[in-house]
């Protein structure tokens, strides 16, 4: 959910210097609202001068975009997708389910988290690759929707972060999609003759994958496990480790300072703050074991370092995880949904799912006792 554009072409007439910048932010602006579910950035190159756009909140990737494809759903044999919509905090809301078409029983069901740009209705769209991967392996697909961005936690000075004092920050006070993420909860566990409810997984993308890792810290008792592609946590002032510096390769990362990761409007980095957007410990998931965390990095991903870091901290605190690396930029990986089933021990492929274009060999945890 971050794009840099490079500037070149310093020869160019001083007329066209002047509208250039303008003109890039434009078309970025465009690209990034219409790429959606799938944004594919490339970042290979860190170093030179940039110009970053866009920051968050200046994309309205649309409120209580839910509608979808009712007609296409029944062609390719999916169930009726049905828009929950309702209002919160004075907007309205909405999320997507799609069940699965003629299940025996209660399926295990996720819960997608779409990037900045994104929406519901393109996670659960006509030609969104993970509800029609949902629908080829038996899964449920429930797709959120935010209010132009997610709503993070802030802290006493106004900052988006959480701190020592408020490490998870798990209340309607702190974030109004508290309520929201709950209320999709309740919807799910309404439903045990459709939903597996001891098979609940959160999983997301970019902006949607670190507003993955609020939610997994408050809600990670009603789940089973969660999944973050392309972005993780970012860390700032004493939670920050000798562990963490070995992946910065600009030489920003600080032990006891700052991470090193810069984000858009300097979230995380005030001095009150430690963790954007809270702080990732282990908690136990519905069935009262270790909640399980797949991070996923693409091996071109200007982010990669934000799961690395992650990574590096979970393993110093001890909380379960695995690292696995995919051959892409700032995007999902192919498979998504099934690279995140067979982290998780729902499939039996996990061999040909998680060992394709390694770039970096994977990082396993053990689950804590």
């Amino acid at each position: 959910f971050w794009l840099k554009v490079e500037p070149s072409g310093t020869s160019l007439i001083p007329a066209f210097m002047v509208f250039y910048p303008t003109l890039l932010l434009i078309v970025a602006t465009l690209q990034w609202s219409c790429l959606g579910l799938v944004t594919k950035i490339d970042h290979s190159n860190r170093h030179r001068p940039a110009i970053s756009v866009p920051a968050w909140g200046t994309v309205d990737g649309g409120i209580a975009d839910c509608q979808t494809d009712h007609a296409h759903a029944v062609v390719h044999n999916y169930s009726d997708p049905t828009d929950t919509r309702f209002s919160e905090h004075g907007s309205e809301r909405c999320f997507v389910e799609i069940p699965v078409a003629e299940a025996s029983g209660p399926v295990p069901v996720f819960v997608f988290f779409h990037g900045l740009g994104g929406s519901a209705k393109a996670g659960c769209s006509s030609n969104s690759s993970i509800a029609e991967e949902a629908n080829h392996r038996g899964y449920a697909l429930v797709c959120a929707d935010y209010n132009v961005n997610w709503g993070f936690p802030t802290v006493e000075d106004g900052c988006e972060c959480t701190n020592s004092s408020r490490p998870q920050a798990c209340s309607a006070e702190d974030t109004p999609d508290f309520s929201y993420v709950q209320r999709i909860l309740d919807t799910i566990e309404a439903r045990p003759k459709v939903f597996d409810l001891d098979n609940i997984y959160f999983m997301g993308f970019s902006q949607g994958a670190m507003f993955t890792a609020w939610a997994s810290q408050c809600f990670g008792h009603r789940l089973r496990g969660v999944a973050q592609s392309s972005s993780g946590v970012k860390f700032h002032g004493a939670s920050v480790n000798e562990a963490m510096c070995q992946f910065d390769l600009d030489g920003d990362c600080k032990p006891g300072y700052d991470d090193g990761i810069h984000l858009p409007k300097g979230e995380g980095e005030c001095e009150s703050c430690e963790w954007f957007p809270a702080q990732p410990i282990q908690v136990k998931n519905k069935v009262n074991q270790p909640l399980k965390n797949c991070l996923f990095a693409g091996c071109q991903d200007f982010l990669k370092q934000s799961v690395q870091v992650m990574g590096a901290y979970m393993e110093t605190h001890h909380v379960w995880h695995e690292v696995h690396y995919f051959d892409g930029i700032h995007e999902t990986p192919e498979n998504y949904l099934g690279r995140v089933a067979a982290c998780h021990g729902l499939t039996d492929e996990r061999q040909s799912l998680l060992s394709v274009h390694q770039c970096e060999p994977a990082k396993l945890s053990i689950a804590p006792p």
